[in-house]
């Protein structure tokens, strides 16, 4: 695995030459709570990218997906 979005809570991991069950009856998780986070700097937007991804890397249970929003758009609607 080069990435910690490869795997899932739950997947069974095993040798290249050895056979194993998986775990049955595995549900995957549900997200519960949302949010929109920010750097409070653009130029710290590097070091909240890096903190994000340590703390994925340390809890399963944490997904997180990267938005672009464009200050176009936000002219556009207005």
């Amino acid at each position: 695995m080069r990435n910690s979005k490869e795997s899932i809570c739950g997947d069974t991991l095993h040798l290249k030459n050895q056979t194993t069950t998986a775990i049955t009856n595995f549900k995957p998780q549900q997200p519960m709570v949302f949010a929109g986070i920010y750097p409070s700097d653009q130029s710290k937007h590097v070091a909240l990218r890096s903190a994000i991804d340590k703390l994925v890397l340390n809890d399963s249970a944490v997904t997180y997906f990267v938005s672009v929003w464009n200050k176009n758009m936000a002219l556009n609607l207005l």
